[in-house]
This record gives C-alpha cells, sequence and structure tokens, in this order.
C-alpha cells in the first residue's frame, strides 16, 4: 500500500510538472503568428506553432495537435515512432499441399519410391503471430518478420510406414501387408515447426484492396514427428526418432490482398539427416486468411 500511494504522488507531481511545463507553453504562443519553439530538456516536451492556426505539443513520443479552422477546432494525439513502424501483412493462418520438389532412393537397394505423396491429401496448417514491420522506402516497401507454427502431414501413396533401423541408425521402408493391416485407410508421416519468417514486402496501390508481394526466407526449428498407420478401426501411432532434420531453411513468396493471399515454399534443406534417410526436398502451396 505505501509503495502504491509513492507511486500515486510521483505520477500526480510529473503530471502537474507537465501541465505546468504546457501552460508556459501556450503562454509564449498567445498573440503571435511566428514559428515558435520551447523545449523542456527534462521532461521532453516541445510546443510548436507550426501555421497560424496549427499548434503541435510533442511529449516524448507522443505529439498533441491543435487545429483551427473555419470557426471549428480539431485535436488528435499521434504516436511519432508509428511513423518508423510498418504496416505488416505477415500475420495470417494458412492451408496449404505439401510434396517432393526432389527424391533421391539411391541408398535403397529396393522399396524405392515408399515415401511418394498423394498431393491432395498431404496437408499444411499453420500461422504466424508476432508480427512486426520496419520501414524501408517510403509507405509501402519494407521489412517483416514474426514468429509461427506449421504441421505438415505426407500421405504415403504406397502402403508403406518407416522406421528407424537400430543396427544402423538410418530410416528403413516397412511393407505394410494386407493381411497384418486389413483395411488400410491411411499412412502418413507428421512433422511439426516453430518458424521465423525474414520478408520483403512491396504494396501496390490499387483502389479499395492494395496488392501485396511478400519474399524472403523462413528458418524453421522442429518440434516433433510421428507416423500414422490407420486401419479398420485401429491407429498405430510412433513417436520415436525419425531423423528428422532438427532445423530447416526455406524460401517463400506470398501474394495478394489484405484479406487473402497465395503462397509457395520451397526447402533449401532436406526432411531427413544428411545419410540418414531418403534425400527429399519439401515444398509447400497454398493459400494464406491475412489477419488485417
Amino acid at each position: 500500500m505505501k509503495t502504491f500511494i509513492k507511486l500515486t504522488i510521483a505520477a500526480g507531481f510529473l503530471l502537474g510538472f507537465h501541465a505546468g511545463s504546457i501552460a508556459s507553453s501556450f503562454k509564449s504562443l498567445e498573440g503571435s503568428n511566428d514559428s515558435i519553439q520551447k523545449t523542456d530538456e527534462i521532461s521532453r516536451i516541445v510546443v510548436n506553432r507550426e501555421t497560424p492556426d496549427t499548434t503541435k505539443i510533442r511529449i516524448g513520443d507522443n505529439s498533441y495537435e491543435v487545429i483551427q479552422t473555419n470557426g471549428k477546432t480539431y485535436k488528435h494525439w499521434k504516436n511519432e515512432k508509428s511513423s518508423k513502424s510498418f504496416n505488416s501483412k505477415l500475420e495470417a493462418f494458412y492451408i496449404g499441399f505439401n510434396s517432393f520438389g526432389k527424391s533421391d532412393y539411391s541408398m535403397y537397394s529396393q522399396d524405392k519410391g515408399f515415401m511418394d505423396v498423394k498431393v491432395s491429401k498431404s496437408l499444411e496448417v499453420g500461422f504466424y503471430l508476432f508480427h512486426g514491420g520496419l520501414r524501408l522506402i517510403g509507405d509501402h516497401f519494407g521489412l517483416v518478420s514474426g514468429v509461427g507454427f506449421s504441421f505438415n502431414d505426407y500421405r504415403f501413396r504406397n502402403d508403406y510406414t518407416i522406421y528407424k533401423d537400430q543396427a544402423t541408425g538410418n530410416i528403413m521402408p516397412k511393407f505394410l501387408d494386407p493381411v497384418a493391416y486389413p483395411n488400410l485407410d491411411k499412412t502418413k508421416l507428421s512433422v511439426s515447426y516453430l518458424n521465423v519468417p525474414l520478408l520483403l514486402q512491396l504494396e501496390f496501390p490499387s483502389g479499395k484492396k492494395n496488392f501485396y508481394l511478400l519474399g524472403g526466407v523462413e528458418g524453421g526449428v522442429n518440434l516433433g514427428s510421428h507416423t500414422k498407420v490407420k486401419y479398420g478401426d485401429v491407429k498405430d501411432k510412433d513417436h520415436g526418432d525419425l531423423d528428422i532434420n532438427p532445423f530447416k531453411a526455406a524460401a517463400i513468396v506470398r501474394a495478394g490482398t489484405s484479406d487473402l493471399q497465395f503462397y509457395a515454399k520451397y526447402n533449401m534443406t532436406r526432411l531427413f539427416e544428411n545419410g540418414k534417410g531418403p534425400e527429399l526436398t519439401p515444398f509447400s502451396f497454398g493459400v494464406c486468411f491475412v489477419f488485417d
């Protein structure tokens, strides 16, 4: 309670000090149409008579502007720091499809292509939050970044799943025999990531709905992975070590309006750790629903 009272008294003192500074600054403006500036170095208060009809008071990073025109008075606050920020269009929920742009099964003598996917059922779902932007040129070109998560399913086309061979430490295919796995419904690999993108954003003004183009790179950290086999009423999940690459890097491009955008990602890193599994380079594409 004592601490609260002390803080209240201190806040009142500062407000009174600022009010006195502002009042004294206004007095210096009375009866003058010239450009006048008064600065209080301690409280960082600056008062400007910018035009005969406009007075601007800056307190720290905020400004209070009073405009008198046609017998009316208009007042508004403005954060001066906000002029340095940039209107990022990164924050979004997105959904798309996964596939592999490059595949190499040369380390396997048979069962090649055991991780070929059904693209239409291999979904990527994700979102970006905590975004921010930095203005580079004018109001329409800047740098944006944030934090996001993605969840990637790779639905296998053939009747295989994968596992880690404890003797060799390599990822191996396992054929799902119809006798042991009757009424096989699906078999897939799921991988999730924490992502941090760094993109350039370019805005093209075009009436009500401006057009945006974003492009750059994204780094990701693997959060987990598992396989799933569903047959009949049985669901088998394996959360064992699958030698997924712990880090990923991808090139990204997005294009669209402030509400709806299309995206494409192409990984610059392989899905598995080097030499531990087939050499597969993931890519994805889909649609973003932007949080404007």
